[in-house]
């Protein structure tokens, strides 16, 4: 199901090392969520990927968590994270600065988007 879903079916016997990069980081998202894992841990997942596959792999990530999964997903891109996640902690050189759902953060911040909270908090940790 899942090679179908993001395209891979052709490829199923290929080596891995052959694919594309968009390729390989479908192959490794399939293989992480393949045995069900009560904790899915991934790292931009939709990385190096096409847009349709991106969108293939959001959707997915948002049902296995329905299911009543954890995820725990690392990005740099806040807008995934916006679509994705409920509870954010926002990390600058390897430590946490803040952690809250995405509205509580934005709300203290007084801004409309993540990218902007995860700039200001970012910088105000620089100037300290």
């Amino acid at each position: 199901e899942y090679l179908s879903i993001l395209e891979l079916e052709e490829k199923r016997d290929f080596i891995a090392e052959k694919l594309s990069k968009g390729q390989r980081k479908k192959v490794a998202f399939i293989r992480a969520i393949l045995h069900d894992p009560p904790i899915l841990l991934l790292d931009e997942p939709t990385s190096g990927v096409d847009v349709v596959s991106a969108r293939d792999i959001r959707n997915m990530i948002k049902d296995y968590a329905k299911k009543g999964n954890t995820v725990v997903l690392a990005s740099h891109n806040m807008l995934e994270v916006e679509q994705l996640c409920d509870l954010v902690s926002i990390m600058h050189k390897g430590r946490i600065i803040h952690t809250g759902s995405i509205e509580e953060i934005k709300r203290l911040e007084g801004v409309k988007e993540l990218e902007e909270v995860f700039v200001r908090l970012v910088k105000a940790e620089v100037v300290e």
